[in-house]
């Protein structure tokens, strides 16, 4: 593995009235942590040349990002940034992501959340084989996504439910204020996922799917009827990942 340039923000104990930006390479995927130390050759600005200190707080506002990048997954580091600032909006009801794989995007939206907003993040983690070879290997997976959120601290704010996306939805009575579409992408599969969660939505709550720029596969087209009807309007696209404000009423 090549070197990584890892940077952060953080306030030493010899100059605690001033914030510093540090860099330093490593080839692992370490993070700083109170109690680092550091010399002049980290300091892009503050401190004169010379000067050495150690780490008494960290800034974690771009941490997460770092564990984005250190957990697998086919989200780019462009699109975790938008979930994480739609996320960041959410102020009442919950977020939830249907389809979580190895925790890559769970983290960016976990990070995101406000203070008492709860995480849902639902993917049976099941055995899939596509095309002859194994695609999701389901318990192995599952390991993985608890490793991330033990890693990145995202346990702290994320529930997993280890079940499939319409078995859970009927008997759901907490308000959605962020749905994250990212399960099956056919055409029946994410209308199942959205059928299922669309009754929960709060009225202008924010829908985001990933892989719905392909006018091959579901998002693009269920995208397109949403806007049509009028239940929603466009909000941003970052690259594979659309998200929509939905309008329509709550439904009883």
């Amino acid at each position: 593995m090549g070197e990584r340039l890892r940077t952060c923000r953080y306030i030493s104990d010899s100059h605690p009235g001033r914030i510093h930006i540090c860099s330093r390479a490593s080839a692992s995927p370490g993070h700083w942590s109170p109690g680092d130390d550091f010399t002049d050759s980290h300091f892009r600005t503050g401190d004169p040349v010379g000067t050495e200190a150690r780490v008494t707080q960290i800034d974690t506002r771009l941490a997460w990002l770092d564990h984005v990048a250190d957990t697998e997954g086919w989200l780019s580091l462009e699109e975790a940034k938008l979930l994480h600032s739609l996320a960041s909006g959410v102020r009442d009801g919950c977020i939830v992501e249907v389809g979580a794989f190895r925790g890559r995007s769970t983290i960016a939206l976990s990070a995101g959340a406000g203070e008492g907003v709860p995480v849902f993040s639902i993917d049976p983690h099941e055995e899939m084989w596509v095309d002859g070879r194994l695609a999701y290997s389901g318990p192995r997976d599952r390991e993985a996504f608890f490793e991330a959120m033990i890693r990145s601290g995202a346990w702290k704010n994320v529930n997993l439910l280890n079940t499939r996306s319409e078995t859970i939805a009927p008997g759901w009575d907490t308000p959605v204020a962020l749905l994250w579409i990212d399960g099956d992408h056919s055409e029946e599969g994410v209308r199942r996922d959205w059928d299922a969660w669309q009754s929960h939505l709060i009225p202008g709550s924010i829908v985001a799917f990933d892989d719905a720029h392909d006018p091959n596969i579901g998002p693009f087209h269920l995208i397109a009827d949403l806007i049509a009807s009028g239940d929603a309007e466009h909000l941003k696209n970052v690259g594979k990942v659309r998200s929509v404000t939905y309008n329509a009423p709550r439904q009883a």
